[in-house]
């Protein structure tokens, strides 16, 4: 049985790199119709975002690694992308 925690670290941003991103990233915007379960840890949604990069596996497979919601990734992704998030990291 794998280690859930060893899995967790191991794909766990370094806190230097989750310093320089984090003011880059856009506000949240608040849900259109209200009341709605409160927003996920952003970082764990990063981390949940960059194992999907570095791996390749489907939005979906992240649900098996206990990281982060898939589609609370793939709206913080799509929220990043459109906000140049990527564009100005790299330019970093």
């Amino acid at each position: 049985m794998p280690d859930v925690a060893q899995a967790h670290r191991d794909w766990r941003i370094p806190d230097e790199l989750w310093e320089r991103s984090e003011p880059l990233l856009p506000p949240p915007q608040s849900h259109p119709l209200g009341g709605h379960r409160p927003r996920g840890d952003e970082r764990q949604a990063r981390d949940a975002i960059f194992c999907v990069l570095r791996t390749g596996c489907q939005w979906h497979a992240l649900h098996e690694t206990k990281l982060c919601s898939s589609r609370s990734a793939h709206r913080r992704f799509q929220a990043w992308v459109e906000a140049d998030v990527f564009v100005a990291l790299w330019a970093q």
